[in-house]
This record gives C-alpha cells, sequence and structure tokens, in this order.
C-alpha cells in the first residue's frame, strides 16, 4: 500500500491520474481488502454466487451422490439425474453473476450446479475467496509463548507410560535434513488429553543439492537407522509404538514415501509419509484418496496401492494450519483439561517450545 501511495500515484505528477485495479482478495488483511477499506478508492464486487439457492437439504443430498461417484470413478450419472429431476426447487431463490458461464460437456445444465460443485470441491475458504471476493480467516492468532509451551509438564516421566487409558502411541518426526530432525513420541489418553513423553532434537547435515541417488539414499538410511532407534526405546520400556508419521515434502517425498512402505522389514516400525497443506490449498476430495478425509486429514496412495491393498506407496495429506491452530489450543490448556497437551517431567523443553 505504501508502494503504491509513494511511487506509483505520485508518477502523474501535477496532473490528474486514473488508476484501474483488477484483483481477487486473499486474505481480509491483504492489499486488495486494504485499497477496499481506502475511501480515496471507489471499489466494485462481483461475486459468482449473488444469492445462494434455498433448499440446501436437495443439494447436500446432491453432493453426498456426488461423493460416491467421485470415489467409484463412475462419473456423475446419477446425481446429474437427481439435479434434472429436482432442478426448480434445487435453484429456488439462487441468482448468479453470469447465468450462461457453464458447458453441458462438462456435465452442468447451469451455472449455479457448476459454482457450488466448485465450492463443495475447493472448500468454503478458497471458494469465499476466489469466487466471492470475500476472504475469510479459518484460523485464529492465539496468544501463545514458548514460555507457556514449555511449562505444560505433567507427572509422567521421560518414557512412562500409563498402565490404564491409553488410546494409541505414536512417533511423529519433521524433517530438514540441511539442518536438522525432529521427533517426539506422543501418548493419547482416552480422557482426550496427551502427554509428549520423549523427544529428541537431532542435528544433521545432508545437502540438497547432492546428486538425487545420493540424497535419496543418505535419507533412507537415516531414517532406518533413527528408526531402529525408536524400536529399541519402546522395547526396553515395555510398549508399542503404533505408528509412525514422517514429514515427507519437497526432497524428500521418495526417500520417505518407500522407506515406509519397507519400514516394517527395517526397523519393526508402521510408518506414513505426511504432507501438510496450508488451508487455502488442501482439498476436501482428491482423486488419490483412499478413504474419507477426518478431521482434515486425506489418506491417499497410489495407482497400485488403490488395485490392491497393503502394496504401492501411501501417504496422508492435512490441514497443516488447522493442526498448528490445534496444537496451539493444547498447549493454551492447563495440563489434565480435556484437550490439552503436556511434556514429560524432567529434562528441557526450551528449546522445542521455541
Amino acid at each position: 500500500m505504501e508502494a503504491i501511495n509513494k511511487d506509483i500515484i505520485p508518477l502523474s505528477g501535477k496532473e490528474r491520474l486514473s488508476i484501474l485495479q483488477t484483483a481477487t482478495p486473499i486474505a481480509p488483511d491483504d492489499l486488495v481488502e486494504k485499497i477496499k477499506q481506502d475511501k480515496s478508492w471507489r471499489t466494485t464486487i462481483f461475486p459468482a454466487i449473488i444469492d445462494f439457492p434455498k433448499n440446501l437439504e436437495l443439494w447436500n443430498e446432491y453432493f453426498k451422490m456426488w461423493d460416491d461417484e467421485n470415489v467409484a470413478e463412475t462419473g456423475h450419472s446419477a446425481s446429474l439425474s437427481f439435479y434434472k429431476e429436482n432442478q426448480e426447487r434445487m435453484d429456488e431463490g439462487s441468482k448468479v453473476f453470469n447465468p450462461t458461464r457453464y458447458s453441458e460437456k462438462d456435465g452442468h445444465i447451469s451455472a449455479i450446479q457448476k459454482l457450488l460443485e466448485l465450492q463443495h470441491t475447493l472448500g468454503d475458504q478458497v471458494f469465499s475467496s476466489e469466487y466471492q471476493m470475500k476472504p475469510v480467516q479459518m484460523q485464529f492468532a492465539l496468544p501463545i509463548t514458548p514460555k507457556l509451551v514449555a511449562s505444560r509438564v505433567s507427572t509422567l516421566k521421560e518414557l512412562e507410560v500409563p498402565e490404564e487409558g491409553v488410546q494409541f502411541i505414536c512417533a511423529s518426526t519433521d524433517l530438514n535434513l540441511s539442518k536438522y530432525m525432529t521427533t517426539v513420541i506422543m501418548v493419547f489418553l482416552r480422557n482426550q488429553t496427551s502427554c509428549v513423553i520423549w523427544h529428541k532434537f537431532r542435528r544433521c547435515h545432508i545437502p540438497a543439492n547432492i546428486p538425487e541417488h545420493d540424497y535419496y539414499q543418505r535419507v533412507y538410511n537415516l531414517l532406518g537407522e533413527h528408526g531402529r532407534e525408536l524400536k529399541k526405546l519402546a522395547d526396553e520400556h515395555h510398549f508399542k509404538i503404533q505408528g509412525w508419521s514422517i514429514d515427507c515434502g519437497g526432497t524428500n517425498w521418495n526417500a520417505v514415501l518407500d522407506f515406509a512402505r519397507n519400514s516394517m522389514k527395517v526397523c519393526g516400525l508402521p510408518c506414513c509419509g505426511f504432507a501438510g497443506k496450508a488451508s487455502h490449498t488442501y482439498r476436501s476430495f482428491l482423486r488419490s484418496r483412499l478413504k474419507e478425509d477426518v478431521n482434515r486429514t486425506l489418506l491417499c496412495g497410489d495407482e497400485e496401492e488403490r488395485k490392491r491393498s497393503g502394496t504401492g506407496r501411501r501417504w496422508m495429506y492435512h490441514d497443516a494450519d488447522l493442526f498448528h491452530e490445534q496444537a496451539q489450543k493444547g498447549f493454551l490448556q492447563e495440563v489434565g483439561n480435556i484437550g490439552s497437551i503436556s511434556w514429560f517431567n524432567g529434562g528441557n523443553h526450551s528449546e522445542w517450545a521455541v
């Protein structure tokens, strides 16, 4: 905004200057929104859907059929037939900016049908920004500090697992292999609390600019070594790690997914690659998903995985912004409260908290 006011508008010198800007707002506090709030600018908004349909129950039924057809990859003939039979009632109350913008070749017989399918596919946040010109804030900025996070200490000792009430025990590893690798072992309890019972901050240096094969092999070997360490810790303290999630984003993708496929043989732990997506890029439907998304998380797989369960490579996509918010909320809770997250008693948690 400062650059526009100081550098662009003065280009007219003493003369009058007319400036036209066409833009799509992405976030509630971005440049487009700031210009809209500036009274010296005249703003006109063109939402794709001016008025939404009244009978949302029929549209919900339509999209249940539509989702089932996507999973089965059978086309959308059944949902289209349903819409044709009920179009008058389903369209009631709706008004769109461009009523002719649809194609029968794509299986659409109205613009509102096409737009609501886009909303269903992209999610409310992306659709509201890209098509309605009304960005919404899906996450909340929470007042949380490293000091507060480090203070959330439970009564459990390092690598101690309660005898009762355990729901699930998992390990999770974040990779930034040019600098470090970080891992936690976490216990989730039936009283809806959770506790990190072990963590490790391991410095390492695998440069991303080495030959691809060398990088792949070093990552694969490092994960195997670390997996055996985790398995040994669990065996010595008489508990079982039921799942190990590993960051598989970027250059680590192939090495992590291939390791996860072979992890039971290499270290005896069931692994899955996890790839975080920002809320505005997370999709509630992917052609490669293996089952319905749960808590903004999708289980995905390649063609071999789709044909035969247990083969091929599988991974998870998740809404990273949502889970970051949930973690913040967890550390804001007092230890022992529903949803709280805590550390084991002992050791230095400050580096992790930062």
